[in-house]
C-alpha cells in the first residue's frame, strides 16, 4: 500500500537523527485514500527508570520505550481534539461521547519487534539463550549488568525480582482490548484501537506479532463490558532501515504544532522542551535535525529539569483542563479520576484475569502510592 511506503519512509528518515535505537510513530490515514495521511505522534526510546526512581507525584516517564512514547504522546493530541469538539476533524459524537471517525484508521509504524513476546520467533527459541515461553506475559529486570526482559517464569528461576512495568508486546495487547485512549479519556471518547501495525522485517516474524498483539487473547478473553472487544488489527511486515544509536535520553512529539520533548531514559525526567516556534512539522528529517540543535543549545544554557509532557502528572492537569472545559467536577486525585472509568477498569481486569488464567503470568502491579497525587 501507498501509506506502508511513505509511513516507513518517515521513520526512516527521523530514526537516522533519533536519540534512541528505536522510533516509533502513530499515523491517522484516510481510508478512502493511503496516500492522504497525517503522523500525529512519534516516540524514540528504549528501556525506563528504575524502581528506585519512581516517582510518587506521577512526574517521571517510566516507561520509555518508542511504541508507548508515541502512544502517550497520542494522547496529547486526543485530549486537544476532544477539547475541539465538533471542529475536531478526525472525532465525531456518538451520544455523549467522541469517537474516532470511520474515514479514519490508526497506523502504527515501529522500527523493531516490540519487546516482550512478540520477540519470540522460532529462532530465538533455538538460540542457546533462556527465551520465554510464547505467550507469556514479561517485564523488565536488571540482569546480570543489563536490563533484560524476561518472563515470571525465568525471574523465579533465577530468584530476580519482577519489575513494575509490562513489556510493550503485553500492553500492545491490552490496548488492542481497551484501546490507546487511556483510562482518563475513556469518560469522553469511545475506545480507539490501531488496525495495522507495520513493522521491520530485520528482526521480526508476523506470526510472533500476532500472537503477542491478539491470538494470545482471542480465546481466553470473555464476557468484556460494551463498547470493548478485542480487535485483531493488520500486520505488515516492510524493509525499515534504522541505524543503532545509543544514549541514555529518549524523545516525545505530537501533533502537527507540539513541542519536542528529551527525557532522561535513568531518571524519567524531562531536560528540554521547545515549541519549535510554532513551525508545521512537514518535513520532519529537519524537523528532527532542528530539534538536536535546540536540544544542544537547551543543555548548553542549563535549563531546569521539570516533569515530562508525557508524564501521568502532566496528562493528569490536561485531563483536569479538559473536565473544566466540558464543566466537569474534576477528581481530586489522579487515582480518583481513573476509578471513574468504569467500563475500561472493567475491560482491563478482563484481561488480567484471562492471562492468570491461561497460565500466561501474573499482570505487573505498580507501588498503590503511585497515584495518589493532585493534578
Amino acid at each position: 500500500a501507498v501509506v506502508s511506503t511513505q509511513s516507513t519512509g518517515v521513520i526512516e528518515s527521523a530514526g537516522k537523527k533519533a536519540l534512541a535505537s528505536t522510533i516509533a510513530g502513530l499515523f491517522l490515514v484516510k481510508r478512502s485514500s493511503d496516500s492522504e495521511y497525517v503522523l500525529v505522534s512519534c516516540g524514540s526510546g528504549v528501556g525506563g527508570i528504575s524502581e528506585k526512581h519512581l516517582p510518587l507525584d506521577g512526574s517521571r516517564v517510566i516507561d520509555s520505550s518508542a511504541e508507548i512514547l508515541a502512544i502517550r504522546a497520542f494522547r496529547l493530541f486526543l485530549h486537544d481534539e476532544v477539547e475541539k469538539g465538533s471542529s475536531s476533524p478526525y472525532l465525531v459524537r456518538n451520544g455523549n461521547m467522541f469517537e474516532l471517525s470511520t474515514e479514519y484508521e490508526l497506523i502504527l509504524v515501529t522500527s523493531s519487534a516490540p519487546a516482550g513476546d512478540a520477540s519470540v520467533t522460532e529462532a530465538s527459541q533455538k538460540s542457546q539463550h533462556e527465551t520465554p515461553s510464547p505467550g507469556s506475559l514479561q517485564t523488565r529486570i536488571q540482569f546480570e549488568d543489563r536490563v533484560r526482559v524476561v518472563s515470571e517464569e525465568m525471574a523465579l528461576k533465577h530468584g530476580l525480582k519482577m519489575n513494575f512495568v509490562a513489556s510493550s508486546s503485553d500492553k500492545l495487547a491490552m490496548y488492542n482490548v481497551v484501546g490507546i485512549q487511556g483510562s482518563l479519556l475513556s469518560q469522553f471518547v469511545r475506545p480507539i484501537y490501531i488496525t495495522r501495525y507495520i513493522l521491520p522485517r530485520n528482526g521480526c516474524d508476523k506470526t510472533s506479532v500476532e500472537r503477542a498483539i491478539f491470538r494470545r487473547l482471542k480465546d481466553v478473553v470473555y464476557k468484556l463490558p460494551l463498547p470493548y472487544g478485542i480487535t485483531e488489527p493488520e500486520v505488515d511486515i516492510h524493509c525499515i532501515r534504522v541505524p543503532h544509536n545509543k544514549g541514555c535520553r529518549v524523545a516525545g512529539w505530537c501533533g502537527t504544532k507540539s513541542p519536542w520533548e528529551c527525557v532522561r531514559v535513568h531518571s524519567g525526567i524531562a531536560f528540554t522542551c521547545d515549541p519549535a516556534d510554532g513551525k508545521d512539522h512537514k518535513d520532519f528529517e529537519r524537523e528532527v535535525e532542528y530539534f538536536e540543535y535546540k536540544l544542544e543549545m537547551a543543555k548548553r544554557a542549563e535549563k531546569t529539569e521539570r516533569p515530562s509532557l508525557l508524564s501521568k502528572k502532566c496528562l493528569f492537569a490536561r485531563y483536569a483542563r479538559l473536565c473544566e472545559a466540558y464543566k466537569m467536577e474534576v477528581p481530586q486525585t489522579y487515582f480518583l479520576a481513573k476509578s471513574l472509568s468504569s467500563g475500561y477498569n472493567g475491560a482491563k481486569m478482563v484481561v488480567k484475569n484471562a492471562f492468570k488464567s491461561a497460565e500466561l503470568g501474573t499482570w505487573p502491579v505498580k507501588p498503590a502510592n503511585t497515584e495518589n497525587f493532585a493534578s
